[in-house]
């Protein structure tokens, strides 16, 4: 009888402990809802220092949208709508919003990472970015930028906010050969350092300005990116030492198997 008891009396119980964590929590809830918030705490996410926006920047762009959240009650803080306007800014990828336990609601905030600064033939300029989407040009970026210009074509207002890599259109383009031209750069520490700016002729030729004295590579379309690229590192590692490559105005690899030269007149 006595274990009958017992047995009895834990089905009984264990749902008042269940109703009572249920109603503890919906009373915590209503009280946090109540409670006004106490601070905004922005953070920027994989920040070097040397991006678009800082935590002032983006504190003023929710105000300038009429977000003011210290002071208001939790209750009247539109936490989706704040994040919907966050990401509306070309410059933020991605963005986290949300109130702690303690009434601060915070913001963190990761922005998007540049690959190449473009000017395109009416002197327009906007970044690709390294995930392939397409911002405006005119916020300087800090850092060490590659440059590309030349005989891009696509006016700004046709390809601003859109993405290289699923838009059908910019598929087709010469702003894809770019992208593929400059990811390939960015990841390779040397060539990092040896290109600083990329140009596009009128005959759709890549030709690339490096950083040491005054010489053009011919680099023709984007095929074979690597291969191109190892026949221009094994040249100044190697041919170089024998011609000395000072003593050229242009070096193309454009062609297969081999590296033509222009010596400086």
């Amino acid at each position: 009888m006595v274990k009958l008891k017992l047995t009895y009396g834990k089905k009984f119980i264990w749902p008042l402990v269940v109703l009572t964590v249920i109603i503890l929590l919906i009373i915590s809830l209503s009280k946090h809802n109540q409670s006004i918030c106490k601070g905004v705490d922005i953070e920027i996410v994989d920040n070097t220092g040397t991006n678009f926006l800082n935590e002032n920047d983006i504190m003023g762009y929710l105000i300038a949208a009429s977000y003011k959240p210290e002071g208001a009650p939790l209750r009247s803080i539109e936490i989706t709508d704040i994040k919907k306007h966050l990401v509306a800014n070309p410059y933020i990828a991605i963005a986290d919003v949300f109130v702690t336990i303690e009434g601060i609601l915070k913001v963190r905030v990761k922005q998007r990472q540049p690959l190449v600064k473009v000017y395109n033939q009416n002197n327009e300029d906007y970044y690709i970015c390294k995930d392939g989407y397409i911002m405006p040009g005119h916020t300087p970026y800090k850092d060490k930028i590659m440059i590309a210009n030349g005989n891009f074509r696509e006016p700004l207002s046709s390809i601003i906010n859109k993405n290289i890599k699923t838009d059908s259109l910019l598929k087709e383009s010469m702003l894809t050969s770019l992208f593929n031209l400059a990811d390939f750069i960015q990841k390779d520490s040397l060539l990092h350092e040896l290109i600083s700016q990329i140009y596009l002729n009128n005959d759709k030729d890549f030709e690339m300005i490096p950083a040491i004295d005054d010489h053009v590579i011919v680099f023709g379309n984007s095929d074979s990116i690597a291969y191109k690229f190892k026949k221009i590192i094994a040249f100044y590692e190697k041919g170089s030492v024998i011609t000395g490559w000072k003593k050229y105005n242009s070096i193309n690899v454009k062609f297969s198997n081999q590296v033509v030269c222009t010596k400086k007149k």
